[in-house]
């Protein structure tokens, strides 16, 4: 009962911390809203939060757009510079119209850093020369030139490897620099041949000479029915010594009285209490939230597939009201416009596109988890209905005593330090008590 307090607790903190993760799009919509109303501190707040948890690329270039020019226009040109810069970076295409800007001094840093990202990204040519010329130029395991002879390569830090025949390998890391040939002279080592490669160190353990004492005296023979005295003359001669194995000595030897005793057959197995617990099919096996899954005792599976569904169903019911808060404050903001006249018209049709896409996403999402949310229940009872049948099918199976004596002579191993082996005798069969030394 403990567990299944401690499973529930898990999952209601998982549900706090959904609970309170923040609505991205959401922030987005209001850092847009705000820098189009001219507060750009407001919306360079909004916008960098949405920025920190948005992993989509398109999106973060739109927000940094607009942060950047939230940031330009309260006078932080340096933040500016470095989010547009990075804008650009991940779409080399981003296009700014100067109305955008508020500002055209804003128009000519986009247009030098535009230029600037375009001329990195233009392929540099390379030119390694080495000691020979016999060799290639690979980077991350791909030939990508040859020794002696120009290639292209981006501009940046460039990590690549030499590799010569009769030369040991070189690594460097070059600066490739943009609009010009970038050239690089390397001396490299020659393998020496004459040099011996070291010999491996066998270490070989002494011999030790271990005496086995053979002895078949002093050994009462057993009463037991069916189990006569080993005689004399059964007496096994020990198997052919292998080459690094010690040799094996089987004596045959009656078996003591307890040890048979304990190694009685048992009949069937007992089953514990904990094996017991029946699982069944009912209607709680059909339930979501892990119903089937407690009721079957998989209490941690139960927590898990139980947190999952209501955190399905939680993102689901934030994605609508986030959704209805996008649409109502969209619809707001552009009757506010279009009365007042205070915003461009494209602006207004940007804002709309923007809301609408938003919506949009929201819309996919939510049917994303009702899809997940029922993947999760159909699991959930797949999973309970399987156990259920497979406990009921290895609860039949019985566990009967042994029919041989090789069996019986395996309890009665486990119960000795030492090794019993059966052999045929007169009467029945004789127990041989085995010495294995190894080394």
């Amino acid at each position: 009962m403990n567990g299944f307090k401690y499973h529930i607790l898990i999952m209601i903190i998982a549900l706090a911390q959904v609970v309170s993760q923040p609505a991205d799009g959401r922030t987005l919509a209001i850092g847009v809203s705000k820098y189009k109303k001219g507060d750009f501190r407001g919306a360079e707040i909004a916008l960098v939060k949405a920025l920190k948890n948005e992993r989509k690329r398109s999106t973060q270039v739109r927000i940094l757009k607009f942060l950047a020019i939230s940031r330009y226009m309260q006078g932080k040109k340096d933040l500016a510079r470095k989010n547009l810069k990075k804008a650009l970076q991940i779409y080399p295409n981003l296009r700014v119209r100067k109305k955008e800007l508020l500002d055209e001094s804003m128009y000519d840093m986009y247009k030098e850093l535009k230029a600037e990202v375009l001329a990195a990204q233009r392929p540099a040519k390379v030119l390694v020369k080495a000691n020979t010329n016999r060799g290639f130029v690979y980077r991350r395991g791909k030939r990508v030139g040859v020794l002696g002879k120009p290639f292209r390569s981006k501009a940046g830090v460039l990590d690549i490897e030499i590799r010569a025949k009769g030369f040991e390998r070189k690594s460097l890391r070059l600066n490739v620099y943009p609009k010009e040939e970038n050239v690089y002279v390397v001396r490299l080592s020659k393998i020496d041949k004459n040099s011996k490669p070291k010999q491996p160190v066998l270490i070989i353990p002494e011999e030790k000479d271990l005496a086995v004492e053979e002895s078949t005296r002093n050994f009462s023979s057993s009463p037991r029915p069916g189990i006569a005295p080993a005689s004399s003359q059964s007496v096994l001669a020990p198997a052919p010594q292998a080459q690094g194995y010690s040799s094996q000595v089987a004596v045959p030897v009656p078996a003591p009285q307890d040890q048979i005793e304990r190694a009685q057959p048992s009949g069937r197995r007992q089953v514990s209490s904990s094996s017991r617990h029946s699982k069944k099919i009912n209607i709680l096996t059909f339930f979501p939230f892990g119903v089937g899954q407690f009721q079957n005792g998989d209490n941690l599976l139960g927590a898990a597939l139980g947190g999952g569904q209501i955190a399905t169903l939680v993102a689901y019911a934030l994605s609508v009201q986030e959704a209805d808060d996008l649409y109502a404050e969209a619809s707001e903001t552009i009757n506010r416009a279009n009365q007042e006249g205070s915003l461009d018209p494209d602006l207004v049709r940007e804002y709309r596109d923007n809301a609408q896409t938003l919506i949009k996403a929201e819309e996919d999402k939510q049917v994303v988890l009702l899809t997940g949310f029922g993947v999760l229940w159909v699991g959930g009872i797949t999973q309970a209905i399987l156990a259920a049948s497979y406990s009921s099918s290895s609860s039949s199976v019985s566990n009967h005593s042994p029919s041989s004596p090789f069996a019986l002579t395996n309890q009665i191993a486990r119960e000795t330090p030492l090794q019993w082996t059966i052999l045929p005798g007169k009467k029945g069969f004789d127990l041989a008590l085995h010495y294995r030394i190894r080394f």
